[in-house]
Protein backbone atom coordinates (compact mmCIF):
# COMPACT_ATOMS: atom_id res chain seq x y z
CA UNK A 1 0.00 0.00 0.00
CA UNK A 2 1.24 3.23 -1.15
CA UNK A 3 -0.11 7.22 -1.06
CA UNK A 4 1.23 9.58 -2.66
CA UNK A 5 0.95 13.48 -1.50
CA UNK A 6 2.45 16.86 -3.39
CA UNK A 7 4.98 17.85 -0.92
CA UNK A 8 3.40 21.25 -0.49
CA UNK A 9 0.52 19.38 0.91
CA UNK A 10 1.64 17.49 3.45
CA UNK A 11 1.56 19.88 6.44
CA UNK A 12 -2.17 20.25 5.43
CA UNK A 13 -3.15 16.87 5.80
CA UNK A 14 -1.38 16.59 9.29
CA UNK A 15 -2.82 19.04 10.12
CA UNK A 16 -6.77 18.04 9.60
CA UNK A 17 -5.85 14.51 11.41
CA UNK A 18 -5.00 15.81 14.38
CA UNK A 19 -8.49 17.85 14.53
CA UNK A 20 -10.18 14.44 13.73
CA UNK A 21 -12.05 12.84 16.95
CA UNK A 22 -11.09 9.01 16.12
CA UNK A 23 -10.57 6.37 18.53
CA UNK A 24 -8.47 3.22 19.49
CA UNK A 25 -7.71 1.42 16.15
CA UNK A 26 -8.70 4.14 14.07
CA UNK A 27 -6.95 6.88 16.10
CA UNK A 28 -3.52 4.36 16.05
CA UNK A 29 -3.89 4.94 12.36
CA UNK A 30 -4.14 8.38 12.01
CA UNK A 31 -0.86 8.48 14.47
CA UNK A 32 0.79 5.91 12.50
CA UNK A 33 0.26 8.17 9.29
CA UNK A 34 1.27 10.94 10.69
CA UNK A 35 4.60 9.74 12.26
CA UNK A 36 4.71 8.59 8.03
CA UNK A 37 3.76 11.97 7.28
CA UNK A 38 6.08 13.94 9.58
CA UNK A 39 9.08 12.40 8.28
CA UNK A 40 8.16 13.17 4.78
CA UNK A 41 7.85 17.17 5.78
CA UNK A 42 11.16 16.32 7.31
CA UNK A 43 12.82 15.39 4.33
CA UNK A 44 11.15 18.33 2.25
CA UNK A 45 12.86 20.45 4.48
CA UNK A 46 16.18 18.91 3.96
CA UNK A 47 15.50 19.70 0.50
CA UNK A 48 14.76 23.21 0.51
CA UNK A 49 17.82 23.67 2.90
CA UNK A 50 20.13 22.10 0.16
CA UNK A 51 18.33 24.57 -2.74
CA UNK A 52 18.63 27.09 -0.61
CA UNK A 53 22.49 26.23 0.24
CA UNK A 54 22.59 25.90 -3.53
CA UNK A 55 21.26 29.52 -4.48
CA UNK A 56 21.72 31.58 -1.85
CA UNK A 57 25.23 33.66 -0.30
CA UNK A 58 26.33 33.08 3.06
CA UNK A 59 28.48 35.54 5.22
CA UNK A 60 31.97 33.85 7.08
CA UNK A 61 29.73 32.48 9.81
CA UNK A 62 27.60 30.43 7.85
CA UNK A 63 24.46 32.91 7.61
CA UNK A 64 22.43 33.69 5.05
CA UNK A 65 23.06 37.29 3.55
CA UNK A 66 19.98 39.30 3.46
CA UNK A 67 19.29 42.77 1.99
CA UNK A 68 15.65 44.65 2.56
CA UNK A 69 14.46 41.18 4.02
CA UNK A 70 15.15 38.82 1.23
CA UNK A 71 18.28 36.58 0.90
CA UNK A 72 20.80 37.38 -2.04
CA UNK A 73 21.49 35.10 -4.66
CA UNK A 74 24.99 33.95 -5.58
CA UNK A 75 26.58 35.18 -8.69
CA UNK A 76 25.36 33.85 -12.11
CA UNK A 77 22.18 32.86 -10.47
CA UNK A 78 18.60 34.27 -10.40
CA UNK A 79 15.86 34.55 -8.08
CA UNK A 80 13.57 33.03 -10.84
CA UNK A 81 15.81 30.35 -10.94
CA UNK A 82 15.85 29.19 -7.37
CA UNK A 83 11.91 29.82 -7.08
CA UNK A 84 11.15 27.22 -10.02
CA UNK A 85 13.41 24.62 -8.57
CA UNK A 86 11.75 25.38 -5.02
CA UNK A 87 7.97 25.03 -6.95
CA UNK A 88 9.09 22.07 -8.41
CA UNK A 89 10.01 20.42 -5.03
CA UNK A 90 6.99 21.71 -3.32
CA UNK A 91 5.04 20.01 -6.37
CA UNK A 92 6.58 17.21 -6.22
CA UNK A 93 4.57 13.56 -5.32
CA UNK A 94 6.46 12.35 -1.86
CA UNK A 95 5.15 8.49 -1.77
CA UNK A 96 4.20 7.44 1.86
CA UNK A 97 4.58 3.28 2.14
CA UNK A 98 1.52 2.02 4.10
CA UNK A 99 2.62 -1.47 4.20
CA UNK A 100 3.84 -1.72 8.16
CA UNK A 101 0.61 -0.10 9.49
CA UNK A 102 -1.96 -1.62 7.00
CA UNK A 103 -4.79 -3.18 9.33
CA UNK A 104 -4.25 0.27 11.31
CA UNK A 105 -4.33 2.60 8.32
CA UNK A 106 -7.87 0.36 7.20
CA UNK A 107 -9.30 0.91 10.51
CA UNK A 108 -9.34 4.93 10.21
CA UNK A 109 -10.19 4.83 6.58
CA UNK A 110 -13.20 2.90 7.63
CA UNK A 111 -13.89 5.45 10.59
CA UNK A 112 -13.27 8.03 8.16
CA UNK A 113 -15.94 6.77 5.89
CA UNK A 114 -18.40 6.67 8.89
CA UNK A 115 -17.33 9.80 10.02
CA UNK A 116 -20.58 11.58 11.07
CA UNK A 117 -18.52 15.37 12.10
CA UNK A 118 -19.01 18.65 9.84
CA UNK A 119 -16.25 19.51 7.71
CA UNK A 120 -15.78 22.62 5.83
CA UNK A 121 -13.89 24.47 3.43
CA UNK A 122 -10.25 23.16 3.49
CA UNK A 123 -10.85 20.29 5.78
CA UNK A 124 -13.78 19.11 3.51
CA UNK A 125 -11.10 19.31 0.33
CA UNK A 126 -8.58 17.25 2.69
CA UNK A 127 -10.80 14.84 4.08
CA UNK A 128 -12.21 14.20 0.00
CA UNK A 129 -8.88 13.96 -1.56
CA UNK A 130 -7.34 11.82 1.59
CA UNK A 131 -10.26 9.16 0.98
CA UNK A 132 -9.54 9.28 -2.39
CA UNK A 133 -5.78 8.86 -1.87
CA UNK A 134 -6.66 5.84 0.53
CA UNK A 135 -8.78 3.93 -1.62
CA UNK A 136 -6.63 4.06 -4.44
CA UNK A 137 -3.65 2.89 -1.40
CA UNK A 138 -5.85 -0.44 -1.25
CA UNK A 139 -6.56 -1.60 -5.10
Amino acid sequence: MKMEIKNGEITAYVEFLQKLNLKSRASRGRTKLIKLLEKKIDEYNTDIASLRDEYFKKDDQGQFIQENGKLVVKDGVSVGEAQAEADKLTNENAVILLDEYEQQIKAMYQALDEYDGELSGTDSTIYDDLMEKLEQAQK
